[in-house]
């Protein structure tokens, strides 16, 4: 028999993530953030795909771009939560 696991069950036993990189698609919760949230880089090596390193430290020192995490060592917040991985699925919640 095939086991069917309803959306519910996916984003009660799911792996949690606050938000997803722009460049690679990957879901992260540790997080360059660039204008408010219009973009999103999981790494050094997604961020400076985008951006030189010289470029990124303007961004910062004028506030326009920062990094940050979700989780601070636990899990994160529930009202942070935009995408569950199951298995290999990713959901947009």
């Amino acid at each position: 028999m095939t086991k069917i696991n309803t959306m519910e069950y996916m984003i009660e036993n799911g792996e949690k993530f606050a938000r997803k990189c722009t460049h690679c698609n990957k879901p992260t919760n540790q997080v360059y953030i660039v204008n408010d949230g219009d973009e999103y880089y999981c790494s050094d090596e997604c961020l400076h795909e985008n951006y030189t390193p010289k470029k990124w430290a303007r961004m910062y020192e004028n506030e326009v771009g920062y990094w940050t995490s979700f989780d601070d060592g636990g899990e994160v917040a529930d009202d942070e939560v935009q995408f569950i991985k199951y298995g290999d699925q990713l959901i947009e919640l």
